[in-house]
């Protein structure tokens, strides 16, 4: 079998192999750590089923895609057999829904570590609460227009690829993580 890092094992095992674990991978790990086999003749068969979609599996219908299968593929698991659905796009999908549920978590205590911190510094209330609204503002800004021409396409008229709205128009989602980090 693959060699995995005992920390990932370790994270396996906390999450189980049951519905509450909801990466698809680590729910594999965990099943196949609670069922340690013997000898080679104790192992039970398994079966690996490639599947390729004619939708990109990041596109909004890809990820269509992937919830319905995976409530398909959870109805499928009985005692006898487990069902998963594992991959680069379906990591991916629970990465990005990790990373979004705690960024405003993260917005919120980094604001108010500057705040605390400026105020310190400057033995102020105005400096901090001036440099916390304008970050603020910023941001809202940045991202506002940026949901305005890539998906509503208001700059579409210009021709540009760079600005239009098209299928090929989008963001990484890393990069609003990321620019939150950076404009701060």
């Amino acid at each position: 079998g693959a060699m995995i890092p005992y920390a990932e094992y370790e994270l396996a095992l906390l999450c189980g192999p049951s519905e509450h674990c909801h990466r698809e991978i680590l729910r594999t790990q965990a099943y196949l750590a609670e069922h340690k086999f013997n000898s080679p003749g104790d192992r039970p068969l398994g079966t690996k089923i490639a599947a390729s979609l004619d939708v990109d599996v990041f596109s909004p219908a890809g990820v269509e895609w992937l919830l319905e299968a995976r409530e398909i593929l959870g109805n499928l698991t009985s005692e006898k057999y487990e069902v998963v659905l594992v991959g680069g796009s379906c990591i991916l999908y629970d990465v990005v829904q990790d990373v979004f549920a705690a960024f405003p978590l993260m917005i919120s205590i980094t604001m108010l570590v500057v705040f605390v911190l400026m105020g310190a510094f400057f033995q102020s209330i105005i400096a901090p609460l001036r440099s916390v609204i304008t970050i603020g503002l910023t941001e809202a800004f940045v991202f506002g227009f940026s949901v305005l021409v890539y998906q509503h396409g208001i700059l579409d008229w210009t021709g540009l690829r760079c600005l239009s709205s098209g299928a090929s128009a989008e963001i990484s989602w890393l990069a609003p993580v990321m620019a939150f980090s950076v404009i701060l």
